[in-house]
């Protein structure tokens, strides 16, 4: 399970990182504002505990990491109907660079971030983002590894654009 995973990472990382106080220590709300600390159950009928602070780091802690990734899950379900309601549609981009297995993390990321920062200061990209009308875009870096390629940064794009801009314009 994921409390399991977290023990295991509360364990690798030691007691001075912060996903080893990971609901081991009383909330804010329970310290300062005398809330409860205890047991519930949700809608569902799955007991929680409720009043223990949380780390909240998305990248080492499995138990937090869920329940950020759901929190950001229903904030783009929430941008991507309120769109679509206004009459604007969404877009799917990703975008990643040439890489071989040799190469580092580092260097890779190094050369991803200068590339999508001479991508968007481009002439033809702010053109382009004219013509279509965004109006926003969420972005989410993703990092994967392959046994043939290695290192593989990337990031995948959700654009939000005047619908009767992109019909007229053939892409």
């Amino acid at each position: 399970t994921n409390y399991q995973l977290r023990n295991i990472a509360q364990s690798v990382l030691g007691n001075s990182h912060r996903v080893f106080s990971c609901q081991k220590v009383p909330s804010y709300g329970v310290q300062k504002l005398g809330h409860n600390r205890g047991i519930s159950k949700n809608d569902d009928g799955k007991a929680f505990y409720h009043g223990l602070g949380s780390c909240g780091d998305v990248h080492c802690c499995p138990v937090c990491s869920v329940k950020i990734s759901e929190g950001r899950r229903q904030e783009v379900i929430h941008a991507l109907r309120s769109h679509s309601e206004s009459g604007y549609i969404a877009l799917f981009a990703t975008f990643t660079i040439r890489h071989s297995r040799g190469d580092s993390l580092a260097d890779n990321l190094t050369a991803f971030r200068k590339a999508r920062s001479d991508l968007i200061r481009s002439r033809k990209y702010r053109d382009l983002m004219g013509q279509i009308k965004m109006t926003g875009y969420i972005r989410r870096l993703e990092v994967t590894w392959g046994e043939s390629n290695g290192w593989h940064p990337h990031d995948h794009e959700i654009w939000f654009v005047d619908r009767d801009k992109i019909s007229k314009r053939s892409m």
